[in-house]
């Protein structure tokens, strides 16, 4: 069998992690997969792996408009697939096209969360979050097979759709990157601390509640240092800054450090004394697996799914309220117990999370879905 990867739709950040990292543990022919073909942007191959049975192809249009690039995904792939795969990956969670089989993951959760869309107000992004959802609907219902990363977002659409329930689906997190694993007991001593935050700065991240609560303990006489890192949606970043020119004119505790290459983030992870992760709306949250590998302590917002995939390895506090975040931060800052005992939680959870399981997962639920399909087939 021939295995094809629709990469049209992801460009950067999770999608692109996901997808390197799975075809960097996959062994497709133990599954019966022979050859994988990946279409997609010419920088984004570039950052997958080289194997033999890996088939990376550029396709120039997509870099050329969103119309370009949506034509092409549901229009020219459908053809292009029927004559190169047995089977289609959609990691991106959009294609309307009319190959079958076809295999979705759902990526992203945001969509689908009209208390999160609200934040937006009327714009351009509100608009296209509905637009992306009725796309992710339409194309979750006509799949032969969903990927969900956590149980909750599984559990949360297959409630607000019902009709998903009849599709085939598996749940299959992702997997701990090695080049982010440091035990904690080889970590400098703490005089001051350096407090890390690694999202894309936006409404739904609440880094300037983080800015707050950290400003309010410096006050307290904590000697802490905030560095943020991730790009920036431009309305969430004026507010984000508007925070930080209130409380920090001269950035002497508040450092953005903006996008960072994915290669470069263990070191940031390394010299940090902690992690935390302010989100209200994730579809995972990767962020928490590469903190919970480099053992960090964590203080985690108390919003699904992070529970599920931090487990007890994170003081929590709920995202909207500073007190609350502050409280978390605090408990970490006081006690050097807690923070070895939850750095070591951290640590020995994210050996659940393998590349290698989740590629295993997701190459077997392909097979098995190609075989629902071909039996599917003969039995009409």
């Amino acid at each position: 069998m021939i295995l094809g990867i629709d990469a049209s739709n992801i460009r950067s950040g999770g999608g692109i992690t996901h997808l390197r990292n799975l075809l960097g543990a996959a062994i497709p022919d133990k599954f019966g997969f022979k050859r994988v073909v990946v279409w997609g942007y010419r920088t984004q191959l570039e950052s997958l792996p080289q194997k033999e049975w890996l088939d990376l192809r550029e396709i120039k249009v997509l870099s050329i408009s969103l119309f370009h690039r949506v034509y092409w995904q549901n229009i020219n792939l459908t053809s292009i697939a029927k004559k190169n795969c047995d089977i289609l990956f959609i990691p991106g969670g959009l294609y309307l096209g009319s190959f079958r089989p076809y295999v979705v993951a759902c990526q992203n959760f945001l969509p689908f969360v009209k208390e999160e869309i609200d934040r937006y107000g009327f714009s351009a992004r509100t608009i296209r979050l509905k637009l992306l959802a009725l796309g992710q609907i339409k194309t979750f219902s006509n799949s032969n097979g969903i990927i969900f990363l956590t149980n909750y977002t599984y559990k949360y659409l297959i409630k607000k759709y019902c009709h998903l329930q009849k599709i085939r689906s598996r749940i299959i997190p992702h997997g701990t990157d090695l080049s982010f694993s440091l035990n904690y007991s080889k970590k400098k001593k703490i005089k001051s601390y350096k407090i890390l935050y690694v999202s894309t700065i936006d409404f739904y991240k609440h880094q300037w509640n983080v800015v707050s609560s950290v400003s309010e303990l410096r006050e307290k006489g904590f000697d802490i240092e905030l560095i943020l890192v991730g790009p920036s949606y431009p309305p969430a970043m004026k507010k984000l800054n508007e925070t930080i020119n209130k409380l920090d004119p001269n950035r002497n505790f508040v450092k953005y450090e903006g996008l960072i290459d994915y290669f470069d983030l263990p070191s940031y992870y390394q010299q940090a004394d902690m992690f935390v992760f302010a989100s209200t709306c994730e579809t995972f949250g990767i962020g928490l697996l590469e903190a919970m590998a480099s053992s960090l302590p964590i203080a985690c917002s108390n919003r699904l799914p992070m529970p599920e995939i931090v487990g007890k390895a994170a003081i929590f506090f709920d995202p909207e309220d500073i007190f609350s975040i502050n409280t978390a931060i605090k408990k970490l800052l006081l006690s050097s117990d807690l923070r070895e005992s939850i750095s070591s939680k951290a640590k020995n959870r994210s050996n659940l999370f393998s590349w290698e399981d989740s590629s295993n997962e997701t190459f077997k639920f392909f097979s098995d879905v190609m075989l629902k399909h071909k039996n599917k087939l003969c039995a009409e």
